[in-house]
């Protein structure tokens, strides 16, 4: 007897994430097929480092040249 392929189903809340960042892609995309950089900023997501470990993982920024605010994230993770 042959089995059935398990399908993978994701939550709502995952789709709906896809669908908006797959409308913002395109929406930043010129028709001469170059990126729209302003455009896809908006879609970019970013989250802050965290000051403490957290399941192993802990993140800190880098200050290269504040006048300039360059600054490097960096993550490390202790096993």
């Amino acid at each position: 007897m042959a089995e059935t392929p398990t399908t993978l189903r994701h939550s709502l809340k995952t789709r709906l994430l896809l669908a908006a960042h797959s409308f913002g892609t395109r929406a930043a995309i010129r028709s001469d097929h170059t990126l729209n950089r302003s455009v896809l900023n908006i879609f970019d997501p970013k989250a802050a480092t965290s000051l403490k470990t957290i399941n192993g993982v802990s993140s800190f920024d880098i200050s290269i040249d504040p006048a300039r605010n360059l600054i490097i994230s960096t993550t490390e993770v202790f096993r």
